[in-house]
């Protein structure tokens, strides 16, 4: 069977990344360990979408997700820890209600 390809049709993949910034504070200050890091600690997921042939430029993710994020937050003014990871694949179906490896709508966990 002849496999038709079609200018209309994009393979694209998704991946959820989950972007947690710490904000540096003075040790000195710091009481109750776990209730600090409750505090400073701003974490939210963003999706990328993209061509399957495609890689991720994660420098050029982080520093826009970063650079962003820290002018709207903290005027550019606060230091802070940053870090940016693949979200867990559980929270990542969790959050789109796609199974990882599958091609929407294939593998959709929620009614569409």
């Amino acid at each position: 069977m002849d496999v038709i390809k079609s200018n209309s049709v994009a393979e694209v993949k998704t991946l959820v990344w989950k972007v947690s910034c710490c904000n540096r504070v003075d040790p000195a200050q710091v009481v109750d360990v776990v209730e600090q890091h409750q505090k400073n600690v701003d974490e939210f997921y963003i999706v990328t979408a993209q061509s399957m042939s495609d890689k991720a430029d994660l420098s050029l993710l982080h520093d826009l997700v970063f650079q962003q994020h820290n002018d709207l937050t903290f005027g550019n003014t606060t230091p802070a820890k940053r870090c940016l990871c693949l979200a867990p694949t559980d929270l990542a179906q969790e959050l789109t209600g796609f199974q990882s490896g599958c091609i929407p709508p294939i593998g959709h966990t929620v009614p569409l």
